[in-house]
């Protein structure tokens, strides 16, 4: 997240993390949500992409994916991934 023009000292140890080690799924989720709460869906998605990219098995991740496409008003895309977060709840 960026706060008054800076970056938040757990969004620069997020991004050295999957710098440092690029199949960190948790940590692009994690960066995906913080891109989501300032407002930058299309910055979250990349995330969530990469974060999806590296474990299929997550319906926290479709969520969040879900959600952020929603605020983009993309409704077939957010009831896709709602429904793959469905199906994997119940798994």
């Amino acid at each position: 997240m960026v706060f008054q023009g800076r970056r938040r000292p757990c969004d620069r140890r997020l991004r050295l993390a999957v710098d440092l080690d690029p199949n960190l799924a948790d940590a692009y989720y994690a960066l995906g949500r913080a891109w989501a709460h300032k407002g930058d869906h299309d910055q979250a998605i990349v995330d969530y992409d990469q974060a999806i990219a590296l474990n299929q098995k997550s319906a926290d991740f479709y969520n969040a994916r879900g959600e952020s496409w929603k605020a983009k008003g993309n409704r077939d895309r957010a009831e896709a991934d709602r429904k793959m977060a469905v199906g994997l709840q119940g798994k």
